[in-house]
């Protein structure tokens, strides 16, 4: 049986992010969160809700847009 990730108040943060901001990069998610963390911290942080399927990551030539996968609940 595998258990769920825990998300702290940086991944609801980067989430909230994208939900109010459909479409936007990395950079703008993780914008407001650079004074609790770095940003190499931030961008892995974005990466693994990647790879956990809680967002998706959009490549469109030279910028990568974010949108949230509808159906993932955040508890």
């Amino acid at each position: 049986m595998t258990e769920r990730p825990r998300r702290d108040a940086i991944d609801i943060a980067i989430r909230q992010n994208v939900v109010e901001n459909p479409g936007c990069s990395i950079s703008a998610a993780i914008d407001p969160l650079r004074l609790e963390r770095a940003e190499t911290v931030l961008r892995s942080r974005v990466w693994q809700m990647v790879r956990r399927g809680e967002i998706r990551m959009e490549r469109e030539k030279h910028i990568t847009k974010l949108y949230v996968v509808e159906g993932r609940d955040m508890l």
